[in-house]
């Protein structure tokens, strides 16, 4: 039983070894070509979280544009406005959740992905414009829906831990992008702030806040899961 319990102790040891890791490598190469695709992939998230509860909520979506500062913008006629403002993070944050607790279960990875997949590959065909975007849309429909049959299972395991956490920690360089330097345009915390007297700032804090607690859960979650 002893043994046993040493074991399952070493593997939480090397589990926090990974995630410690993972996040050490992300914040040294932030800025770098390693992270750079993985940082389109987190924008792409946060405007089709914009996009679908635009639709669910009754609204149209016409287009999305992302720029190669990975600036992102979805072009929108009704829907709520509250609830449209506020997915993107929340639905970045929540789809990189589920890919992180993919990592550790195969049949989720296989239903997580493919749902994505299908998901990025609709929203690039219909509203995604440029060329580079729609090139690097279609590219990750593509990777994701190979990710779980065709790759190594340890390979692709390290991968949803990897970019799940880099999407639940991207909402912290986004406030700061958004709220602490000076920025030229409408976020999403400016546009709550107009529609409920919420100051910008505090509603950027609570996305942190959120942030921090998701990441804090995932980690307990990896803990828990290795026995």
């Amino acid at each position: 039983m002893a043994k046993k319990n040493k074991q399952i102790v070493n593997k939480q040891i090397n589990e926090l070894l990974i995630i410690a890791g993972i996040i050490l490598f992300s914040i040294l190469f932030w800025d770098s070509v390693f992270i750079y695709p993985i940082k389109f992939f987190v924008v792409i998230l946060h405007e089709t979280s914009h996009a679908i509860v635009t639709i669910i909520t009754g609204g149209t979506v016409k287009s999305i544009y992302i720029t190669s500062y990975l600036g992102g913008i979805t072009k929108s006629n009704g829907g709520n406005s509250l609830l449209i403002a506020s997915a993107g993070y929340l639905g970045s944050l929540i789809i990189g959740a589920l890919l992180f607790i993919s990592a550790y279960n195969s049949k989720v990875r296989i239903i997580t992905t493919k749902v994505l997949s299908v998901i990025i590959l609709l929203i690039t065909v219909g509203y995604l414009k440029g060329n580079i975007s729609v090139f690097f849309g279609l590219l990750i429909s593509i990777f994701f829906f190979f990710l779980p049959n065709y790759f190594n299972k340890i390979f692709a395991s390290f991968f949803l831990k990897f970019i799940g956490l880099i999407s639940c920690l991207y909402v912290l360089t986004d406030i700061k992008n958004d709220l602490i330097t000076t920025s030229i345009r409408e976020t999403d915390a400016q546009v709550i702030e107009f529609i409920t007297g919420i100051p910008s700032l505090a509603v950027g804090f609570l996305w942190l806040v959120i942030s921090l607690l998701i990441v804090y859960f995932l980690i307990r979650y990896s803990l828990r899961i290795i026995r």
